[in-house]
């Protein structure tokens, strides 16, 4: 899974679970490299996986 779909998916893991968004945002990996996560690659992981937009 890349970091985008990773990001993508935290509100629907937030909803299913009992952790903050801040926390489930950290499991990701998205602070030790920021840089790495761009706009297009949400928008591709949007388009491959429409139904982590649903959240």
């Amino acid at each position: 899974m890349t970091l985008a779909e990773t990001i993508s998916a935290v509100p629907e893991l937030y909803e299913q679970g009992d952790e903050s968004t801040a926390r489930r945002l950290l499991a990701t990996g998205y602070q030790d490299q920021p840089q790495a996560l761009t706009v297009e690659d949400v928008e591709a992981a949007l388009r491959r996986d429409p139904d982590l937009a649903d959240c």
